[in-house]
């Protein structure tokens, strides 16, 4: 019996709008100076006008945010139907945003807006810490990711990346890479790190990938 391939795909801002649903709270707040800049702007969403908006719409959180074109069926084409399946895929939320929920609450609403967003996948992971030691203790091949600094994390740790490219982190490029790491280091980066400007080019790589790793 073959071991199927295992694929992690991040939640925010990979698989789902996230740069849309921060601007719709700040719109409802009347604060529409609070702009996304990037994952690091979920840090200051509680405090987006004079009430505590976040924390009332924390059980529609998963529920409202819209995925980006073709992610639903790209990543549910990997969703492995038996335990020696070529693949399976599992998405991750790594608690950014907290939601403040308790684990089984969270575990509910987060399956059933999978569900509701026509996602099929293995399972789904809460990340609460380092994404990385994550996907190693996990036995993960290929991981779907749109921070660069994970993405190179995950890339250093002998992992296939995909780093999807957003407005936000469209500046990243291998060239600073080359300029800032180890010869060594940039080389593993290199061979591991790969580049989708959307999910129809993303399936088109883990397909490849899914491929040579079997």
């Amino acid at each position: 019996m073959r071991d199927s391939v295992r694929i992690f795909v991040d939640f925010g801002e990979c698989i789902v709008r996230d740069h849309l649903l921060f601007d719709y709270i700040a719109k409802l707040l009347n604060n529409e100076k609070s702009i996304w800049e990037s994952p690091d702007s979920w840090n200051r969403v509680r405090g987006i006008g004079d009430i505590n908006f976040f924390d009332k719409i924390a059980e529609r959180f998963f529920s409202i945010s819209e995925p980006y074109s073709e992610a639903p069926e790209v990543i549910s084409s990997f969703c492995g139907k038996t335990e020696d399946s070529k693949s399976q895929i599992f998405v991750v939320y790594d608690n950014v945003p907290e939601v403040n929920l308790s684990n089984d609450k969270k575990n509910l609403l987060f399956s059933a807006a999978l569900q509701n967003k026509k996602i099929e996948c293995n399972g789904f992971f809460f990340a609460s810490n380092d994404k990385t030691n994550l996907a190693k203790s996990q036995g993960v091949s290929i991981f779907v990711e749109d921070d660069p600094r994970i993405a190179i994390s995950l890339s250093l740790s002998n992992i296939k990346t995909i780093l999807m490219i957003r407005k936000w982190n469209s500046k990243f490029n291998m060239e600073t890479m080359k300029l800032s790491l180890k010869p060594d280091k940039y080389k593993k980066l290199e061979e591991n790190l790969y580049f989708a400007e959307d999910w129809f080019e993303a399936g088109i790589l883990i397909g490849d990938l899914v491929d040579s790793t079997n």
